[in-house]
């Protein structure tokens, strides 16, 4: 049976809510395998393609999202299929590395405006953030969330960050953060505590980072940042072939825009500052 989405005038090829849509040789193409090796994915159980009411299958953006993690422990972790089997399982990956930024968020609004400021149509911005239009058009009208993986790509496509869109349009000059009150982000094992709030030249999260736990892959941002270990240690892997454990009093810098990645290789959790700027989260 084709893979090929049905045409517009059809109807909608998903189901209400579940936002972009991707040919399988579309989300081959994003995590840069083929689209034979997808195919292999689906036959083992890794990921499962929908069908339309037409008939037509597709995956929506949290299967492609499971498609690149899936991608990322076969081709850096060379795990087969029993190991990548069990890694999703283990970390509880059922769909996505990092969690949802729901509707109820209104960023929609704030999307558009910078989209437009940046000159771009929505066919243009979706395809350098590797998102369909529809799925676009739809946040833009807060009618779906959306993963962080994908937020970030679009802030920087625009030229922005994710704190500048989901952060208040005001900050304070001066700023003290209080232990306790501060906002947290938490998945899988990795928990962050934002020292910044507002549009600012910098950001700071002091993490905690437990046993195995890992950074959702290798990512690449512009700007410069610096860890500090307060305790445990961290296993940084750079794309130059650098290898780092970094220990309690220990700092490491390098540019964002080297391929980097952590993982927590200790047997306790491992706690640390993390500063980048420009914002990127």
């Amino acid at each position: 049976m084709p893979d090929t989405p049905p045409a517009a005038s059809r109807g909608p090829a998903t189901p209400a809510g579940q936002g972009g849509v991707y040919r399988v040789q579309e989300a081959a193409r994003i995590a840069d395998v083929s689209p034979t090796t997808v195919r292999v994915w689906e036959r083992n159980g890794l990921v499962s393609a929908h069908r339309g009411s037409n008939g037509y299958r597709y995956f929506n953006e949290a299967d492609l999202q499971r498609i690149r993690r899936i991608a990322h422990l076969r081709k850096v972790k060379r795990l087969n299929i029993e190991g990548i089997r069990r890694a999703l399982h283990d970390s509880d990956e059922s769909v996505s590395a990092s969690p949802p930024v729901s509707a109820e968020s209104t960023i929609g609004p704030r999307l558009r405006k910078l989209r437009q400021d940046a000159g771009m149509t929505l066919g243009q911005a979706a395809e350098l953030a590797e998102l369909s239009p529809s799925f676009l058009s739809a946040l833009e009208r807060d009618q779906t969330g959306v993963s962080s993986q994908s937020l970030h790509r679009l802030t920087h496509a625009y030229g922005s960050t994710v704190s500048a869109v989901l952060r208040s349009d005001t900050t304070e000059l001066v700023q003290l953060s209080p232990a306790g009150k501060r906002k947290v982000s938490s998945v899988h094992g990795f928990r962050a505590e934002h020292l910044i709030n507002g549009q600012t030249m910098l950001d700071g999260m002091l993490i905690t980072l437990e046993p195995s736990s890992e950074s959702s892959g290798p990512v690449t941002h512009e700007g410069e940042e610096i860890i500090y270990i307060l305790e445990g240690v961290l296993d940084v892997r750079l794309g130059t072939g650098q290898r780092f454990k970094v220990r309690a009093g220990e700092s490491l810098f390098y540019p964002s825009t080297i391929e980097h990645e952590w993982t927590n290789t200790g047997s306790g959790p491992t706690r640390f500052l993390w500063v980048a700027t420009p914002p990127s989260y």
